[in-house]
């Protein structure tokens, strides 16, 4: 890798790396949480049909409960309208009939201001489309609803695709934090770096003179007087015209 190619890629986590891990994540966990209430609350977001009547639905492998309409909440002695008898549940591709057993606890449920209670059980052993059909002696709603304990098993491959779903979706979004964070702090350091720091010129005053050390010459080449002789002396006298020194000259004798 060059120099430039190492200057011009961008600190931290690629976003377009970040944003796919995140939309995964989020897909994921919507897929899995979607499907853990679907599949965990079943008695409420299945359909109701009418009864007497019958029902087509695609089962998966488990245990089923049949529920009819047994009352309204101001009904204070609630049943159904059918027995265990009066249920015929088959699988769609072979034509076989599915068992009916009595359930070993009657349950019962409120949905929409209306009571339904366990009427019988069947085990479904081959996912495949099943036909419930149900005959009454009054009109009332019948409902097929995956039983509790089917519910759980069936509801954990669900549960880890939201919790797996999560934590992709968390990490992609703290690789976008970080990304945002780091190219943020980059940029920064780049446009502080390209800047250039003011200087300052000083501009030569023509009017000043540098001080001048008093104990050198100011110019080497003056000739230089002599320094000044210590007081009480006197500088020898020069010699006399004729041969005779000064003092001799001014000698009486």
């Amino acid at each position: 890798m060059t120099a430039t190619e190492a200057k011009s890629k961008k600190p931290g986590p690629a976003l377009w790396l970040s944003i796919l891990i995140f939309v995964i994540g989020a897909a994921l966990a919507s897929f899995g949480g979607i499907r853990a209430f679907t599949t965990a609350f079943e008695s409420i977001t299945v359909d109701a049909f009418d009864i007497p009547g019958s029902q087509t639905r695609t089962l998966d492998a488990g245990e089923f409960e049949v529920f009819g309409e047994s009352g309204t909440i101001l009904d204070l002695d609630r049943g159904t309208t059918f027995g265990i008898d009066d249920i015929t549940v088959t699988q769609v591709a072979t034509g076989n009939n599915i068992p009916l057993f009595q359930p070993a606890l009657a349950t019962e449920f409120n949905r929409n201001a209306t009571f339904f209670t366990t009427v019988a059980v069947f085990e479904v052993t081959e996912p495949g489309d099943y036909r419930i059909d149900i005959e009454s002696n009054g009109q009332a709603l019948g409902l097929v609803v995956r039983a509790l304990l089917s519910s759980f098993d069936a509801v954990r491959t669900p549960l880890i695709l939201l919790i797996a779903g999560a934590i992709i979706a968390v990490l992609g979004m703290i690789m976008i934090v970080v990304g945002i964070v780091r190219r943020s702090r980059a940029d920064k350091a780049a446009r502080n770096g390209a800047s250039p720091s003011p200087q300052f010129n000083a501009i030569p005053n023509q009017n000043f003179t540098a001080p001048q050390n008093p104990a050198a010459p100011q110019n080497p080449a003056a000739p230089q007087s002599p320094p000044p002789a210590p007081p009480g002396t006197q500088p020898p006298a020069p010699p006399a015209q004729d041969g005779h020194s000064a003092s001799d000259a001014n000698t009486p004798w």
